[in-house]
């Protein structure tokens, strides 16, 4: 009988420890999943934060890129150019593109009254202050002139002021600063009408 409980003690014993060793086992197991859970979810936002940064930095490396390039295109004007830009903007026109295409009707010649529309002339005064005249006969003129902040434009005729606008200067330079070379070449047939001008009334002279 005593050896039999020895047995049974013996075997109980045993058994205690095996099912120890398989809850330490399990436990082991379900440890190191949790681990190695823990450890890709750390990875997955590391590889989304680093995804974010460099995005990040692509987008403001763009924008920046886009600005400059933005400003390269964008001239400062001189003060001839801003007075044939506001001058043009006085024109008939819904947009630039057509208030230059009514420019180069007048300054061809080509408008509904060439004597009071086409510009024969470009002189600067003072201040700085510019003077478009109309016609081969002189007595219809605009004047152009600065004042601070803005652009104001006379029309007069026979010496008599029939109309004036003013423009904010940096709305003026903001619209027409990628028109920089047709403000240019408008100056250029401008001053050629003024030299054909000058010879025609030569001729007339020789002719006297």
């Amino acid at each position: 009988m005593k050896k039999h409980n020895k047995i049974v003690w013996s075997l109980s014993g045993i058994i205690v420890v095996l099912i120890a060793a398989l809850f330490f086992i399990l436990g082991s197991s379900t440890q190191q999943k949790t681990i190695k859970s823990n450890k890709n979810i750390r990875e997955t936002k590391t590889t989304q934060v680093s995804q974010k940064v460099a995005s990040s930095t692509k987008e403001s490396s763009e924008s920046v890129i886009s600005s400059s390039s933005s400003q390269s295109k964008k001239e400062k004007l001189s003060y001839q150019q801003l007075a044939v830009a506001a001058y043009i903007n006085t024109l008939r026109g819904d947009s630039i593109e057509e208030k230059m295409n009514t420019f180069n009707e007048c300054v061809n010649g080509e408008s509904s009254n060439p004597a009071t529309e086409q510009p024969t002339s470009f002189e600067q005064h003072n201040d700085p202050t510019f003077q478009i005249n109309e016609g081969d006969m002189g007595f219809a003129w605009y004047v152009i002139s600065f004042n601070e902040d803005s652009i104001d434009i006379e029309h007069f005729t026979h010496g008599e002021q029939d109309s004036s606008k003013s423009f904010n200067k940096s709305d003026i330079e903001e619209k027409y600063s990628s028109y920089k070379s047709q403000l240019d070449e408008a100056i250029q047939k401008i001053n050629q009408n003024q030299q054909n001008v000058s010879n025609s009334q030569d001729d007339d002279s020789d002719e006297e």
